[in-house]
């Protein structure tokens, strides 16, 4: 499989996926002044990428299962411990896929960060917002009201399982967990919105 098959993969879903656990990479890539590819995990906190491991880390801005990341690794003759590295460093997130709680849990001391949210039409009962690249652009994904409600700046930045806390309309944190992460691994897909470390 060449790197542009990997790429088409589709997205891993957070929640009762068999299979086991989702990795998914927090912040964006990024080149340094010096020429060196870096993770910028929040601001002002970057992380090195190893030399010949950015094809690699570019592959899971997608939520990726653990056995896609072996198989890009395996193809490419790429080690297991830099990458095992940029995971401890909090720079790869590795999501236990099992119910909408326990998976929002795995985004502990983790925010999202859409790219720009407008409001849009109610459908089918439910609230919609759209979710664009920038602030002048054609919708690019519409989302669930609870999604929404995440990605609007809430009085400060919090984590994403604090987040699910705060926008529960009353439906319970099962269902809102669900509600929020059955769509954002799509958003982060398509680079709508990314995830970047927060205080907690």
């Amino acid at each position: 499989m060449d790197p542009l098959s990997y790429e088409q993969l589709p997205a891993v879903r957070f929640i009762e996926v068999m299979g086991g656990p989702v990795l998914v990479l927090v912040g964006e890539t990024i080149t340094l002044e010096t020429g060196q590819a870096a993770i910028q995990t929040a601001p002002g906190t970057v992380h090195a990428i190893p030399e010949g491991y950015r094809a690699a880390v570019d592959f899971m801005r997608t939520p990726r299962s653990v056995s896609h990341v072996t198989d890009f690794k395996n193809r490419y003759g790429l080690r297991h411990k830099p990458l095992n590295l940029l995971e401890d460093a909090g720079a790869i997130l590795r999501i236990k896929t099992s119910t909408p709680l326990k998976a929002a849990d795995g985004f502990k001391g983790v925010r999202l960060v859409a790219q720009s949210v407008k409001g849009g039409p109610a459908g089918h009962g439910t609230t919609l917002v759209a979710v664009h690249r920038d602030a002048d652009a054609e919708q690019d994904m519409y989302v669930t009201e609870a999604l929404a409600a995440v990605l609007w700046d809430l009085e400060a930045p919090v984590d994403l399982p604090k987040a699910i806390r705060l926008v529960d309309d009353g439906a319970g944190p099962e269902l809102t967990a669900r509600r929020v992460l059955t769509n954002l691994p799509n958003l982060l897909s398509l680079r709508l919105a990314r995830l970047e470390r927060v205080d907690t």
